[in-house]
């Protein structure tokens, strides 16, 4: 396992805010943190995941009422694969 770094961790913390905000139905605000985490950290999986599952919500027109009943983003240790 690579050690982190304070670019790293920052943008965990933009994936983390992304996350809750995606589980809360606000999908344009989800994309708009996993790209700032993506922004700070080009190489960082869950936040490109994450962002395609936001986008994907978004493009299918999903309310957020039916957010609960559709997979969520990614969090740490976790493999999500969108159905």
């Amino acid at each position: 396992r690579v050690p982190w770094g304070d670019q790293e961790l920052v943008a965990d913390i933009y994936l983390s805010q992304g996350n809750a905000l995606f589980e809360s139905g606000r999908w344009g605000e989800a994309v708009a943190h996993y790209e700032k985490a993506l922004e700070i950290n080009p190489h960082f999986e869950k936040a490109t995941l994450n962002r395609a599952m936001a986008l994907g919500q978004m493009a299918q027109g999903m309310e957020p009422a039916s957010a609960s009943q559709s997979q969520g983003p990614v969090h740490r240790g976790e493999i999500q694969v969108p159905v």
